[in-house]
């Protein structure tokens, strides 16, 4: 077979028999094998390219050895930014790197998508030496793609589904309730004990039930709500949260540890939701102790602050902590603290759109510590 490729580098002194089964070797390979020098001048340099180069970019391996830039105006402009942070800090580092990119063909002008992979190799004159291989991962990624667009719509309809749901079954709750309390007030003399009873069961559950289908419906509208972003005082926003919780329970003796809060980008009205959902359960589920303790503080990480709220009530099995926050999940039943099952997915949603985390743990009869983190954003 006629070699149109030029010799790499470092190979000076080998057979040509092994240098002709590296070849053969490199062009079996599934993709496109090349060698790139970036010298100290910052001048690039193919050194070597396999000739699979044509078929998938649709130039020669020729041109590139002429002009390396000519394979470099093919590349996505958008991601020929990520090449070029991706080659500086691999030289940096002298680390494996692996990405993926766009690439126009030069005969078609069709876009595909590569994956490169290549190891670094520093040499004596301060030039660095790529050896890597290009494959093509165009359908996969559109494959990917698909799943991703597929799995959104899915979402899309789920949360349409729920809104619907949850809004249509407000009304005629809303007659059932209504047309409870009227009876038991207005014709309450007139029922027996036992028929007060039935109703009154009737009326609770119908409560509940709408209780329910608010926080759903409260809880699909997140899915779509849009993030705004404002440097929120923490300090502040749980005062006021605190504030707002012990107007209204009724173990106003809760002692509250509250250590200094550092601000957060967020949104706030998103995030206060959280303290609220967060803070009250604290206050649920410590309201039996005798001597119930709140401690809310935080810890700076690298590139996140870690805000958290422990209390001394009743606790969980972690190994049910999987279930924390999906809808509707409870840990506890309804008769021992009442609830909606929403709270804590609401807290995740919120989180996790902001890019964070949240999690927690705990000890049965011990408490709980649920924690959440937020990434560390300029303003």
């Amino acid at each position: 077979m006629e070699r149109t490729n030029q010799q790499p580098l470092n190979v000076a002194g080998k057979p040509l028999g092994e240098l002709n089964r590296l070849w053969d070797v490199c062009e079996a390979l599934p993709g496109l094998v090349y060698q790139f020098k970036v010298g100290a001048d910052g001048k690039r340099i193919f050194s070597f390219v396999s000739n699979s180069v044509s078929e998938l970019v649709g130039i020669q391996p020729g041109e590139l050895y002429r002009d390396a830039n000519v394979g470099f105006h093919l590349v996505h402009p958008e991601d020929l930014k990520i090449i070029a942070k991706r080659n500086f800090f691999g030289a940096e580092t002298l680390n494996q790197r692996s990405f993926v990119f766009r690439i126009k063909n030069g005969n078609t002008g069709i876009y595909k998508w590569l994956r490169a992979n290549s190891n670094p190799d520093k040499q004596a004159d301060g030039s660095v030496v790529w050896n890597g291989i290009m494959i093509d991962v165009t359908l996969d990624k559109e494959t990917e793609d698909d799943r991703i667009a597929m799995a959104r719509e899915l979402n899309n309809e789920l949360e349409s589904f729920n809104y619907t749901v949850s809004h249509d079954l407000q009304s005629p709750l809303r007659s059932i309730l209504g047309f409870s309390h009227i009876i038991l007030t207005e014709h309450k003399e007139q029922l027996s004990e036992e028929i007060r009873d039935y109703l009154q069961i009737i009326e609770s559950n119908a409560r509940r039930m709408s209780d329910l289908t608010k926080n759903l419906l409260a809880f699909s509208k997140l899915g779509k709500a849009a993030i705004h972003y404002s440097v929120v005082n923490m300090d502040v926003q749980v005062s006021k949260v605190l504030d707002e919780l012990l107007a209204v329970t009724e173990n106003r003796g809760t002692k509250i540890i509250k250590h200094q809060l550092l601000p957060a980008i967020c949104d706030a009205k998103l995030v206060e939701q959280v303290w609220f959902n967060l803070l009250g359960n604290a206050f649920k589920y410590s309201s039996e102790k005798e001597l119930p303790v709140i401690e809310i503080g935080m810890r700076a990480g690298k590139d996140e602050l870690i805000y958290y709220i422990k209390d001394n009530g009743a606790g969980f099995d972690m190994k049910h902590a999987e279930k924390l926050f999906a809808p509707f999940q409870r840990l506890h039943s309804y008769e021992e603290f009442d609830g909606s099952g929403i709270g804590l997915a609401t807290v995740h949603r919120i989180i996790t759109k902001h890019g964070g985390h949240v999690w927690a743990e705990a000890k049965p009869g011990e408490g709980a510590c649920f924690c959440f983190s937020l990434p560390v954003l300029k303003d």
